[in-house]
């Protein structure tokens, strides 16, 4: 008799690759990146406040120091979470190539975009800032143009202005606007959208996971910052920006539990991230992004109980659709080609064929293996009875 599995559709036999890893997996580790990326970001802007640790140099320096230590114990002590320094089939080369043209220039524009942002959290509030940051698909987009690594669409042109639109109406509806904050936050926003850019150009073609990404940079974004900190302590004081300056001991002790919980949260982060890019696809973790934003701009206004206005949630939710349509369109560029409206119902639908070819095959798997299973049996009953 023919194996039951012979009979199945090839669609079928690879169900199990097609499905992945279970839900329930990728719901926990969306649940858990969204929830450290929330406390991560509410307990920073407790920390920076002028009155308790507003040092935002010294507080990305102290996160830097942990995070090399930690990464390098892991893969000491767990090797396979880095696979692109440890399994030969993935290793990475590395050489002064990588490191003076990638790895360098990565680190310096990772370093400058998180001490701007940790700057910002005593200019502007937590809600209108992770506003604002809907907003790098645009400076992402420009960046890329530049680079030679997008080419222009009008599709892509059009979810830029529906996402600048949602920025402009945020910043009008801001009741306690500060353009120092606004331009420190732009500049942290270019910062990381460089740093993107960058990664894409050095590291095309080389797989470099999630975790030894961590554990190259963060090394060398500690030694930068080491270096600031020389240049600061020799410059007069009014010469430097606040949160550039070192903090005195004592201040640092007097936080120092809060400073290493933050360090944790950081680097637990990480990992969560790492995972859940391994086991889910690109528009997982961009959803997973949307949904910690919007968490992030609840938390900010039901338990901090900061202000925003109504025209700010109107301008907000036209931010979320603009990322959702952007995550859309570059998973399936096609689907778009007859608008936008046309392209994010074409994509829902694909996507629920999709789930429908894999659950038919699979009840049809089901049926044969029974059908099998009773086919079998008979003879064996037959012959017992002989």
């Amino acid at each position: 008799m023919a194996n039951p599995s012979e009979l199945l559709d090839e669609r079928t036999r690879l169900l199990p690759l097609a499905r992945g890893p279970g839900w329930g997996l990728i719901i926990c580790l969306m649940a858990s990146t969204i929830t450290l990326s929330v406390g991560l970001i509410n307990l920073n802007r407790y920390v920076m406040q002028p009155h308790r640790f507003p040092f935002a140099g010294g507080l990305v320096l102290i996160h830097m120091a942990f995070c090399s230590v930690f990464a390098t114990l892991l893969r000491i002590f767990v090797p396979s979470m880095f696979p692109a320094l440890t399994d030969p089939s993935q290793k990475v080369k590395l050489d002064k190539r990588l490191f003076f043209t990638g790895i360098l220039p990565i680190a310096a524009c990772f370093a400058s975009s998180l001490i701007l942002a940790n700057m910002s959290y005593q200019h502007l509030s937590l809600a209108f800032l992770q506003m604002m940051k809907e907003t790098g698909i645009v400076s992402t987009y420009v960046f890329s143009l530049m680079a030679g690594l997008e080419l222009y669409s009008f599709r892509q042109v059009q979810v830029i202005l529906i996402a600048l639109l949602g920025a402009t109406l945020t910043v009008q509806g801001e009741l306690n606007f500060s353009m120092v904050g606004f331009v420190i936050q732009l500049f942290s926003q270019l910062s990381d959208c460089a740093r993107v850019v960058l990664q894409s150009i050095v590291l095309s073609g080389q797989k470099l996971d999630a975790m030894s990404y961590v554990l190259l940079v963060s090394p060398v974004c500690f030694s930068l910052l080491c270096g600031v900190c020389a240049v600061v302590e020799v410059l007069p004081a009014r010469m430097v920006a606040p949160g550039l300056l070192m903090p005195p001991m004592e201040v640092t002790r007097a936080w120092a539990p809060v400073l290493l919980g933050s360090c944790a949260i950081a680097f637990l982060l990480n990992i969560s991230i790492a995972l859940l890019i391994k086991n889910s696809g690109a528009m997982t973790y961009i959803f997973t992004g949307v949904m910690k934003d919007i968490v992030a701009v609840l938390s900010s206004v039901y338990l901090v109980h900061e202000t925003v206005s109504p025209l700010q949630i109107v301008a907000f939710g036209i931010q979320i659709l603009a990322v959702i349509a952007w995550g859309m369109l570059k998973n399936d560029p096609v689907a778009f080609q007859d608008g936008l409206f046309v392209g994010v119902v074409n994509t829902l639908v694909r996507r629920r064929s999709a789930e429908s070819l894999i659950d038919k095959p699979k009840a049809a798997a089901v049926a044969a293996a029974a059908a099998a299973a009773a086919a079998a049996a008979a003879p064996a009953d037959v012959e017992a009875d002989g």
